[in-house]
């Protein structure tokens, strides 16, 4: 087990795709940044600095984060599919649980690596071209706790709290993901399904957009900046929980029907 799930992480950092995805997240970074510069002062929404941007950088992220997730799950399971992985794999003594737990725990790894890379590098480029700022700014408003302004090392401990919390519905939006990779066995579907919803999901209204997990993705880390919003962060955990169970489940019922070894 614990072999299955190195060799999936294995498999995502020896990807070029990887170096793609890094190369893209910084050059983004530099060009919103730029763009910040050149507009500083005719908006409050620009009063940013170099604490303050990853939080920012990593909302912008967002659909890159997203898309580069579905590739590594379409590769990971339709490509694998067709070059017969999955036959040397399950022809071991390995359970199809075992085989897609590890899928899982290795799009999970993916899902990490790529915030914790996007906040990293936001800090690094936020503080060499905006200077590190007096206190923690969220969409052009200074933060405070108890009444005194939040910076430091106050400020990156919300920071990395609210990134962390972006993780988990992200990691729900990617079970949906491995689902449809599983039930289309086509890269093309699985990339094309996960822009489609990215893009047209916030379209809903009313009271199903509480349920989407495209909502939940984008609504999510601001709960926790927000010390007041505990039963959102309660109500849309248990969501995104929902989204992770039902999708593991339809994917393992799907996986154990489906005869991988022609």
């Amino acid at each position: 087990m614990t072999g299955l799930i190195k060799n999936e992480i294995y498999k995502f950092f020896k990807q070029k795709k990887l170096y793609l995805f890094m190369g893209v997240m910084i050059a983004v970074q530099l060009v919103n940044i730029l763009q910040y510069q050149a507009d500083r002062g005719e908006q409050a929404a620009y009063l940013l600095n170099g604490q303050s941007y990853p939080l920012e950088a990593l909302a912008e992220s967002s659909l890159f984060i997203i898309m580069f997730q579905a590739i590594f799950i379409a590769e990971s399971i339709a490509e694998e599919y067709k070059r017969g992985t999955f036959k040397l794999v399950l022809l071991r003594p390995v359970t199809r649980i075992q085989f897609l737990i590890a899928k899982s725990a290795g799009v999970l790894v993916c899902i990490c690596f790529m915030v914790v890379f996007t906040t990293l590098t936001a800090y690094g480029t936020g503080f060499f071209f905006l200077g590190w700022g007096e206190q923690l700014v969220v969409q052009g408003e200074p933060l405070f706790s108890e009444g005194a302004s939040i910076y430091g090392g106050e400020g990156i401990v919300l920071t990395y709290t609210a990134a962390f919390a972006y993780i988990l519905p992200v990691f729900g939006f990617a079970m949906l993901l491995m689902f449809i990779a599983l039930l289309s066995l086509n890269v093309g579907i699985t990339i094309g399904t996960a822009l489609a919803l990215f893009i047209f999901a916030p379209l809903l209204n009313g009271e199903i957009t509480a349920y989407s997990i495209v909502h939940i993705m984008n609504a999510f880390p601001a709960l926790f900046i927000n010390q007041e919003a505990s039963r959102e962060i309660l109500f849309d955990t248990g969501v995104i929980f929902v989204y992770i169970v039902i999708f593991y489940i339809g994917s393992l019922i799907f996986i154990k029907k489906k005869d991988v070894l022609l």
